[in-house]
């Protein structure tokens, strides 16, 4: 369980669940803040060592479970279904949000309503994203 709460870089994270962890470049804003996927999400306690005086650049991790479909109008990010992938009692979604892909996990069930083309919103459990160097793949937080 360590090596997925806590992996010591992205290649240990990528190998580590299904679906694969999505690695996103973003940004930590000096006024606090992530910013990926045309998004602003809330920085995370974890990431507050990370925080300096110009933006930093680092590359996300977000698991496909720590991504929630809620309503576009105020969602912290947004984008259009591209595909959905059964797998058994689950599915994946893939999101296009922004300039990347987000894949995301949800029960079989409630893809019912959801096609490819349609809008939707995405919440993120910001406290379980990862940090990660985007040159050395090494976990900064």
């Amino acid at each position: 369980q360590t090596l997925y709460d806590e992996p010591a870089d992205r290649e240990v994270a990528r190998f580590v669940g299904a679906p694969e962890i999505n690695l996103v470049p973003a940004e930590i804003g000096p006024g606090g803040g992530v910013r990926l996927a045309g998004g602003l999400l809330p920085m995370p306690e974890k990431f507050m060592p990370l925080l300096a005086s110009e933006a930093c650049a680092i590359e996300a991790g977000i698991r496909p479970e720590d991504l929630v479909l809620a309503p576009v109008d105020g969602a912290a990010l947004s984008g259009v279904v591209t595909d959905i992938e059964p797998l058994g009692a689950s599915a994946a979604i893939s999101v296009e949000a922004g300039d990347v892909e987000l894949r995301l996990v949800v029960p079989v069930a409630a893809t019912a309503s959801i096609t490819p083309g349609l809008a939707v919103g995405l919440s993120v459990a910001t406290g379980r994203m990862h940090a990660f160097d985007p040159k050395t793949g090494a976990r900064l937080a």
